[in-house]
């Protein structure tokens, strides 16, 4: 097992002395949504009541928010053609093929929530439950069909996004194990600092990769950046590999802990 290399720095936790403060800027007078005025009724020194105003204000900003519901009705009229008398109304979107439907903004919300958030799809359904005050109560399996459509919505941006990753002269990778209905699975990542490609697996091993078709599809031009994974050396792929430095790092922590270990044990 690899040691995680840092060490503790003996500071307190939290912002350091010095650092300079953050704080929420004053947003400016047209952004301003609403305005509370509180006027003082009676002196708190003498406690007489009918204060008089001055020309002196003090201005406190506060920023919020608010989940509201909304439930849209729409109406599509029926109209008659006065030349040959067919009946007929603007076509019904698909979105609307149902008598009542949740709208896009709950759907964006519920897939953020688990993609973004990795948030599970039964807390997702509880958060939004609570949000909304028990206004809208989404299934489980409304949630998984989904994610399933929004994936199949996604393919041809991710077959893009997998042809400008091939292309660009330096790509990281790496994958890790995360579960799925209780049971060990893989999530491997393709990309750089901007841009990220994600494939999941049931098991982690080469044939996932393979089925990723990435590694492959590179030239011997690319560098790939990794955490020493031998597969990686494959004769099968021609890029060339560089190592992360951290993860070196790493393994030199754990040959000077492996040697003081063997040393102590021979003065013993």
């Amino acid at each position: 097992m690899i040691p995680n290399s840092r060490v503790k720095s003996g500071k307190r936790v939290g912002g350091q002395c010095g650092h300079p403060r953050y704080k929420l800027e004053r947003f400016a007078d047209a952004e301003a949504t609403q305005t509370v005025e509180h006027t003082l009724e009676r002196c708190p020194e003498c406690g007489h009541e009918g204060m008089d105003e001055t020309d002196v204000t003090i201005e406190k900003d506060e920023l919020d928010y608010k989940v509201t519901v909304t439930k849209t009705r729409h109406v599509f009229k029926v109209c008659s053609c006065p030349r040959c008398g067919k009946e007929c109304h603007e076509p019904i979107p698909n979105r609307l093929k149902e008598e009542c439907q949740y709208g896009p903004e709950v759907q964006a919300l519920a897939l953020d929530l688990m993609d973004e958030g990795h948030v599970t799809i039964n807390k997702t359904a509880k958060m939004i439950f609570g949000l909304t005050r028990g206004e809208l109560a989404l299934s489980e399996g409304y949630l998984a069909k989904l994610q399933r459509r929004a994936s199949k919505a996604a393919e041809d941006f991710c077959a893009d996004l997998k042809r400008e990753i091939l292309t660009q002269p330096i790509m990281h990778w790496d994958d890790t194990v995360v579960m799925v209905n209780k049971r060990r699975a893989c999530l491997r990542f393709y990309g750089n600092e901007t841009l990220a490609l994600y494939k999941a697996h049931e098991r982690k091993n080469k044939e996932g990769m393979d089925e990723d078709g990435m590694l492959r599809l590179l030239p011997a031009t690319t560098v790939v950046v990794h955490d020493h994974l031998m597969v990686n050396y494959n004769k099968e792929f021609s890029y060339q590999n560089a190592e992360c430095n951290e993860h070196l790092l790493r393994d030199l922590r754990r040959v000077s802990d492996n040697l003081a270990i063997i040393l102590t044990r021979r003065r013993l």
